[in-house]
């Protein structure tokens, strides 16, 4: 793809986080005072990635490690936030 039309769905493999035990986004949730900064990384890959162990063992690490020979080009966004 080159593009991802406006409030399309369905493209691309969602994945597993470590933020929770649903299969979906969680949000930030800042713990304690000050301020917090989060990062937003979006990868585009020529193809897609081949994992080493089922759906649900998918680390960080393991996802990272099996895109590094297809990624394009990424970009990231840091947010910071205090409560």
């Amino acid at each position: 793809m080159t593009e991802i039309p406006e409030g399309a769905t369905g493209i691309g493999t969602a994945g597993l986080t470590s933020d929770g035990l649903l299969l979906k986004y969680y949000a930030p949730c800042s713990q304690g005072p000050g301020a917090k900064l989060y990062s937003f990384t979006l990868v585009a890959l020529s193809g897609a990635s081949t994992l080493s162990v089922p759906a649900e063992q998918v680390s960080g690490a393991i996802l990272t490690s099996s895109m590094d020979t297809l990624t394009l080009a990424s970009s990231t966004v840091n947010v910071t936030y205090t409560r």
